[in-house]
């Protein structure tokens, strides 16, 4: 291009940003000829957050405040963001705290940082804070789903199972319950030993089950050693997702674990003849990330 505007070099900073290019789009910032705009600024942080980069997200920081960005609530989500994924909630929550006005997005970005460092107290804390302000902003499916994922975290399995039936009332307005919403609770009662319950709520589901889920109850039943119920989850498995073969190998290595050495041996013939492949990561989807 003979002649590039602060559009033509956002564009391409959003792009690497987006790309999960940080370090590009901060490179191309740095040689920015001309003063950013908050969009640029946007990407900016986002690719500092995406580095995990304090350091520099602070300098931005200082840069946004320079140029009487500091007020705009997309700038002032973003920073809260990164503060959170850096592990600084204190500075996350001071920027919360400071906004006259919030966006959905600035509600949703605090609780689930906090739901993430299994922090319930302030979860619920500010969740309530929001639900108190009436009908100026409603919670979505985000952060219902962040507010599940503190309680799991928590094993509070009698709130967590209370919220679920409030969300299906439609107590928090016509929020569209996702397999994520159950798949979190099924985790929890499985890892609570409650792996009846948690088969009986994936199976009256008014959406379709995923290998996601089963695998959450299948991880359950390996840290319990309930095989009838494993057998279950290892079936739905088989037909959800035949070719993989993670939970084989889990199955296989309960039998035999309480000396059922015959069907352990079976299981992996199967494997061997049919070429399945050994997967993993089953158990802790649906809970937050430390």
């Amino acid at each position: 291009m003979p002649c590039r505007d602060v559009v033509s070099w956002t564009v391409m900073i959003s792009a690497y940003a987006k790309a999960c290019r940080p370090q590009e789009a901060l490179a191309l910032f740095d040689a920015m000829p001309m003063h950013p705009d908050e969009v640029t600024m946007v990407s900016i942080v986002s690719a500092c957050t995406t580095l995990g980069d304090l350091a520099t997200g602070e300098r931005v920081r200082r840069l946004i405040d320079s140029h009487g960005f500091g007020w705009m609530v997309p700038l002032r989500n973003a920073l809260m963001d990164m503060y959170a994924k850096c592990g600084c909630l204190p500075e996350a929550r001071a920027l919360f705290d400071g906004m006259t006005v919030r966006s959905l997005a600035s509600w949703n970005t605090l609780i689930s940082a906090y739901a993430s460092h299994g922090d319930l107290e302030n979860t619920i804390v500010v969740f309530h804070r929001m639900l108190a302000e009436g009908n100026t902003v409603m919670p979505d499916g985000v952060t219902l789903l962040a507010v599940l994922k503190a309680y799991a975290y928590k094993g509070c399995v009698a709130e967590a199972r209370a919220m679920l039936n409030s969300m299906q009332r439609g107590d928090y307005g016509k929020v569209q319950l996702t397999v994520e919403h159950y798949g979190c609770v099924v985790d929890m009662l499985g890892r609570a030993g409650k792996l009846e319950e948690a088969y009986e709520m994936i199976e009256r589901m008014p959406i379709p089950s995923n290998a996601v889920i089963w695998g959450a109850l299948l991880g359950a039943c390996r840290i319990h050693g309930d095989i009838d119920m494993a057998e279950r989850a290892v079936q739905e498995l088989r037909n959800l997702n035949p070719e993989e073969g993670g939970y084989y190998i889990s199955l296989s290595d309960m039998y035999a674990s309480v000396g059922r050495i015959a069907e352990a041996t079976e299981i992996k013939r199967a494997m061997n003849e049919s070429g399945v492949q050994k997967t993993t990561g089953w158990s802790t989807a649906f809970l937050p990330q430390l």
